[in-house]
C-alpha cells in the first residue's frame, strides 16, 4: 500500500533496516561486554567480536525481512529471535563435527555459510574462541580468520536485502485468485439485496451508451482526469477478470462502478492503482501512464477493500505518517489531521491502536488515509462496508469536499444502488468483468429500470383475468410479478421502454366503468 503512495521499496526497507539495527545495538553491546569480562578472552579477541556481531545483526535483519514477505510475521528483534536462530545453527554444527572428520568439518561448515546468518555467526565465534585448533591444520586457510565470517555475513545480508527490494519492486498478482466459475457466478449475495442483484446481473448491455463513452474518450477535446481504454486483465489460470473496459472520469466527477461480488470491481481498481499488472490496455491519470505511480503518488489516494493498517500504531500515528508521505510539513500536518478527525468523528479514537477499533471505525481510518493531502484522484473500493448510516454520510461529505476543492476525480466501487444514487455523478454496471452500460443515474433508470403497476382489487377471479388481458393488450411486455403480488392486489412488471402511461390509465378507467 505504501508503494502505491509513492514510497520506493529501497527507501522503505533501508529505513526499516537502520531503525531495526539501532534497536539491536544495545543487545550487541551487552553481549560484547559479557565476553570482555571473561578472563579467557584478551583484547584482540574482543575486537574480533565487534565486526562479527555488527555484520550478524545486519544479516539477520535482512534474512528475516526475506521471510516476512512470504509468511505472516514481522521482524520484532530482541534476544528471543537471536537465541532461536542460534540453537539450530549450533545443532547443525555439532552434527557435522560428529559424522565428519574434524580436519574436514571446518571446511564444510565454512562453505555452508549460505544456509543462514546464525550458522555463520556460530562458526565465527568458534574460530575466535579456538584460533589455533590443532584439528584444522588441513582445512582451507581462508576459514581460519574470524574476520572472513563477518564478510560472509555481510554478503548474506546484502544478497537478502537485494532480494527483498527486488521482490517488492515488482507489481505482482495476488497469491489467491478466484476461478473463472467464481467470477461468472458472483460468489456472495448480500442479504436483502435480491432485487438489486437481479438488476445488476441482468442483461443490461447498452452498446449505444458504451459506444458514446468510447467516442467521448478518443475525442481531441477530452480533458478527463482518468482515462481507461481497452483495459483487460486475465490471470494465469485463464480467468478473465475484466474485459475491454472503456470509461473516463471528468474533473469534479464521482464515477460509481456497480456490480455484484465477483463482477470484477476490485480487480479493476487494483489495476487502476497499479497494485496488480494489467494484461493489456491503457490507464492514464492526467494524461500520464498510471504505471509510473512514483510520479503520481501525491495526486492519488487509495482505499483498498481490505483494511491496510498497522495493528500496533494509533489512528493519529497513521495519519501523521501518511501526511508526511504526502509532503505536508510543519503546522499543516496537525491542521489537516485535526480536520479529518473532526470530519469523520475519529477524535475519540485518535490515541487507540487500530487493532482495538471496530471494523466500521477501521474503515473510516482507511478512508481518512486515502483523502489526506487532498489528492487529485481517489480510488475507493467499497469504502463504506461495515460503516453505519451516520458514518457513511461523514465519508461521502469528506470525499465530496476533497474532490470539490481539487476539481479531482473519484472511482468508487459498490454493490448498493442507493449508495451510488446518493454520491455518484456517473455510473457503470460491471457484469462478469464486462461493462454493460454507463451513464448518469437518470439515464440508467430510463434505459433499464422496470415499472411496477400495482392494482388493488377484490378477490374476483373474472376481474383478475380481465385486467391481465387489458394490460397485455396495451403492453405485451408486461408480466405478472407473482413474488410481489398478494391478497387483494395484482402487480405487473413493465420494462421502462415499453411503458405507455396515457393508454394504461385510459384502459383502467374504462375497465372500472365497465365493471
Amino acid at each position: 500500500m505504501l508503494k502505491v503512495q509513492g514510497i520506493r521499496p529501497f527507501a522503505y526497507w533501508f529505513a526499516n533496516l537502520i531503525a531495526d539495527f539501532i534497536v539491536q545495538l544495545p543487545i550487541m553491546i551487552l553481549v560484547i561486554s559479557f565476553f570482555s569480562k571473561d578472563p579467557r578472552f584478551h583484547g584482540e579477541q574482543i575486537r574480533d567480536f565487534i565486526p562479527l556481531f555488527l555484520a550478524f545483526i545486519l544479516s539477520l535483519i535482512s534474512f528475516t525481512y526475506k521471510f516476512s514477505q512470504k509468511y505472516e510475521f514481522s521482524w520484532i528483534g530482541g534476544p528471543p529471535i537471536i537465541l532461536a536462530s542460534l540453537i539450530p545453527a549450533s545443532i547443525i554444527a555439532e552434527i557435522i563435527e560428529l559424522i565428519i572428520p574434524r580436519s574436514l568439518s571446518y571446511t564444510l561448515l565454512g562453505l555452508s555459510f549460505f544456509l543462514g546468518p546464525s550458522i555463520t555467526l556460530f562458526l565465527g565465534i568458534n574460530r575466535i574462541i579456538n584460533p589455533q585448533d590443532p584439528y584444522d591444520s588441513d582445512a582451507i586457510s581462508l576459514f581460519k580468520h574470524p574476520f572472513v565470517y563477518a564478510i560472509f555475513l555481510l554478503i548474506l545480508g546484502v544478497l537478502d536485502f537485494a532480494n527483498v527490494v527486488y521482490s517488492d519492486s515488482k507489481v505482482t498478482e495476488p497469491t489467491e485468485k478466484r476461478s473463472l466459475q467464481e467470477y461468472q457466478k458472483g460468489s456472495i449475495i448480500q442479504h436483502g439485496q435480491d432485487a438489486e442483484d437481479h438488476f445488476l446481473r441482468g442483461n443490461l448491455s447498452d452498446e449505444k451508451a458504451l459506444t458514446q463513452e468510447l467516442q467521448r474518450l478518443i475525442s481531441r477535446n477530452n480533458t478527463d482526469v482518468i482515462k481507461v481504454m481497452d483495459l483487460q486483465k486475465t490471470y494465469k489460470n485463464g480467468c478473465k477478470a475484466i474485459d475491454n473496459l472503456n470509461f473516463g472520469v471528468e474533473n469534479g466527477q464521482i464515477f460509481c462502478l456497480l456490480g455484484t461480488n465477483g463482477a470484477g470491481k476490485t480487480t479493476c481498481l487494483e489495476v487502476l492503482a497499479n497494485k496488480i499488472p494489467k494484461t493489456s490496455g491503457t490507464v492514464e491519470i492526467q494524461d500520464q501512464d498510471s504505471a509510473d505511480f512514483y510520479k503520481n503518488f501525491n495526486r492519488v489516494g487509495v482505499c483498498s477493500q481490505i483494511n491496510t493498517l498497522w495493528k500496533s500504531l494509533t489512528v493519529h500515528q497513521h495519519l501523521r505518517i501518511y501526511a508526511r508521505i504526502k509532503g505536508l510539513k510543519g503546522n499543516e500536518v496537525d491542521e489537516v489531521i485535526q480536520y479529518i478527525l473532526d470530519a469523520l468523528q475519529l477524535e475519540p479514537y485518535s490515541q487507540q491502536k487500530t487493532s482495538e477499533l471496530s471494523m466500521g471505525t477501521q474503515r473510516k481510518v482507511c478512508v481518512a488515509l486515502a483523502v489526506i493531502g487532498a489528492p487529485k484522484v481517489l480510488f475507493l473500493d467499497e469504502p463504506s462496508t461495515g460503516v453505519d448510516a451516520v458514518g457513511r454520510n461523514q465519508i461521502w461529505q469528506l470525499v465530496k469536499t476533497v474532490i470539490d476543492a481539487k476539481k479531482g476525480a473519484v472511482v468508487l466501487t459498490t454493490h448498493y444502488m442507493n449508495e451510488a444514487e446518493l454520491i455518484g455523478d456517473k455510473l457503470g454496471i460491471l457484469v462478469n468483468g464486462t461493462l454493460q452500460t454507463i451513464g448518469t443515474l437518470a439515464d440508467l433508470k430510463k434505459s433499464h429500470a422496470d415499472y411496477l403497476i400495482t392494482i388493488k382489487m377484490t378477490e374476483n377471479p373474472a376481474l383478475k383475468i380481465k385486467l391481465k388481458k387489458v394490460i397485455n393488450f396495451i403492453i405485451p411486455e408486461a408480466v405478472v410479478d407473482e413474488k410481489n403480488s398478494k391478497h387483494g392486489e395484482i402487480v405487473f412488471q413493465v420494462p421502462a421502454h415499453a411503458m405507455r402511461f396515457s393508454k394504461v390509465f385510459e384502459v383502467l378507467e374504462f375497465s372500472k366503468r365497465d365493471e
